[in-house]
Order: C-alpha cells, then structure tokens, then sequence
C-alpha cells in the first residue's frame, strides 16, 4: 500500500506531457488496493475545505500532474491531510509530479518545503518517462519494475504484485 504520498521526479519530463506522466501513476495506482483513480483537478472545491473532507474521499488514489500548479493554499490543506491521515488504511493517497528540482520549486515559492517533507520522493527512470510519453499504451516494463522496486524500498508495505486482488473492479475516474 501507499504509506505516504509520493513524489515522483523526473527532470527531463515534458511539462505538456500529461499523459505519460498519469500513465506512470496509474500504473501504480494498479499496484494498490486502492479503488478510485482521479486527477486533483477533477474534485470539487469542497473537498478542499479541511481534512476530514479529503478523509471522506475514501479510499481514492489522487493524482497530482504537477505539483507546482497547485495553489498555496491547497498545498497547506494538503500539508494538513498528509500529516492527518498517516497511517489509515482507508484514507486516500496521492501521487504527484514536479519536472524541476524539488529545491528550485521552494526557493521560487512554488511548493511549500514542509510539504514535500511529508512525501517520499522517486525519481522516475529515464526510459520509463520517454515510454510513457509515447503514443503506445504499454510503458517499459523494465523501467516500471525498477521504479516499483524503488517504491517498495522507500515505502515499506507498498507491494509490486501485479494482479492483485484490489485491482479487480476499480475505477479511474
């Protein structure tokens, strides 16, 4: 499972290339026994308000394409539902993107630094960005399970099973 949001890294993304970029999460997110899959962009404002209602969520995997373009102040109430959350079961996880220097991004107030504290970061090989971004529905194979090995080594009790059992009957919204 995802035990805390993640933070993929890849530098040599490109900015437009959002579907690689959701191609590579939900190939994780198939990876978990998560049972929604949707882009932040498409939650109502409401879900916004505090905590407990990203926690109303549920069980949802939230996808972040970058996480620069969100606002201060939905970065705060993320801050809030990271260190909130940690730990349940059956509270929504989030995977996000950046394609600069995590460092950069703070020094130009684009990400808050303790934000990104609460995240572990990934870096996203080379070959499995330049797959993704293609127009083939297949990534590298390869390159995702090394990518998945890096997860589960960074996250422990994140799995790299593929079908497994929460993968039957989940939606991507």
């Amino acid at each position: 499972e995802l035990t805390q949001p993640l933070l993929l890294l890849n530098e040599k993304m490109v900015r437009r290339n959002q579907t690689g970029m959701e191609k590579i999460a939900i190939e994780i997110f198939n990876r978990t026994s998560h049972w929604f899959f949707v882009n932040i962009r498409d939650l109502a404002e409401e879900s916004f308000r505090n905590a407990a209602s990203f926690r109303e969520l549920g069980k949802m995997c939230v996808f972040i394409p970058n996480l620069a373009e969100i606002s201060i102040e939905k970065q705060l109430r993320l801050a809030e539902v990271f260190s909130a959350v940690k730990g349940e079961a059956d509270a929504p996880s989030f995977i996000a993107f950046v394609d600069e220097d995590p460092k950069s991004l703070i020094s130009r107030g684009l990400v808050l630094p303790h934000l990104l504290d609460l995240m572990a970061m990934i870096h996203v090989p080379a070959a499995l960005a330049l797959s993704a971004g293609s127009q083939s529905p297949i990534i590298g194979h390869r390159a995702l399970g090394l990518m998945m090995r890096e997860i589960s080594a960074t996250l422990l009790g994140v799995g790299s099973q593929t079908g497994s059992p929460g993968a039957i009957g989940r939606a991507h919204v």
